[in-house]
């Protein structure tokens, strides 16, 4: 049998405890094998991110404890990469793992904005995190793998930002290492 690797990709600009509360649902739905959490290199509605090597510091001091790995594919790869291209790419490499992508209710109303969208659908199954206010709607081909409980935790890697803007305390946010690490090197004030 195929070993099950959930992909969590996104911007994690920066993770925060959203993220981890989706982590913690797929670990605790004994369904997965491993997750990986995979950053990206672009943002692929052209959003402005901090560092790569900032991002991945955050996401280091916020999943210490969690049984997960940071896949730099996306990161490493020479030139813009998306979503499909990297699942063709892992499954390549990869070929006695079965791979899944994590993704938010709410992205499902943008996801044939996605490069490749309808033959992402047919390659890879997906794990939907219900969001308030976003109900599952079918897009193309989606094949759904299994749905994580919709919590009322309306955190966003925005809200963080415009919060750290305004000197607003992030802390309800954020695991306190990420707090900390924005804080010492004066991310996201601009």
């Amino acid at each position: 049998m195929k070993k099950k690797i959930a992909l969590f990709g996104g911007s994690f600009n920066p993770i925060h405890k959203k993220h981890l509360d989706v982590i913690k649902e797929v670990i605790d739905s004994k369904k997965i094998d491993e997750i990986w959490i995979l950053p990206c290199k672009n943002h692929s509605f052209n959003k402005k991110l901090i560092s790569e090597k900032d991002r991945i510091n955050m996401i280091k001091f916020a999943v210490e404890g969690f049984k997960v790995n940071i896949c730099r594919e996306e990161l490493d790869f020479e030139g813009r990469s998306y979503a499909y291209e990297t699942v063709i790419r892992l499954k390549k490499k990869f070929p006695s793992f079965e791979f899944y992508w994590i993704i938010g209710s709410d992205i499902f109303y943008e996801f044939d904005k996605w490069y490749k969208h309808e033959a992402l659908a047919k390659e890879i199954k997906f794990i939907v995190s219900l969001r308030e206010g976003f109900p599952i709607k079918r897009t193309g081909e989606i094949r759904i793998f299994f749905t994580l409980e919709e919590k009322v935790n309306n955190i966003s890697s925005t809200t963080v930002r415009e919060c750290i803007k305004k000197g607003e305390n992030i802390q309800d946010f954020v695991p306190l290492k990420v707090k900390k690490y924005i804080m010492k090197n004066g991310l996201y004030k601009n």
